[in-house]
């Protein structure tokens, strides 16, 4: 580089690629950095499902789990399907009153 301010074309070629480089370096920190954050990350969905489940004091994972277990050992009968539904509808019925009062 020369004593003066001024600059030759080169030197602002080398600078502006330097600056670019950083600037490509920093971005590609950043996208991994995001990756690695949305491994931790939850879906929407997932969450509500977690959040109902503490409301319910595990009788959501309990009920999941005796429908997982049924479909396993035999097929469902229509007075194990009522019994479900009718525990679905109670789910639901308090959980429309929970989604009402808490999430806005």
């Amino acid at each position: 580089m020369r004593d003066d301010l001024s600059l030759t074309l080169d030197d602002a070629a080398a600078m502006l690629r330097h600056a670019k480089q950083h600037a490509d370096e920093q971005v590609r920190m950043k996208a991994a950095e995001l990756a690695e954050a949305k491994k931790k990350c939850s879906p929407y969905e997932r969450i509500i499902q977690i959040a109902e489940n503490v409301y319910e004091h595990g009788g959501i994972k309990r009920l999941r789990e005796r429908e997982r277990k049924l479909a396993k050992t035999r097929p469902i009968s229509q007075t194990i399907k009522k019994k479900t539904r009718g525990d679905e509808r109670a789910f639901a019925a308090k959980t429309r009153s929970w989604r009402t009062c808490h999430i806005r």
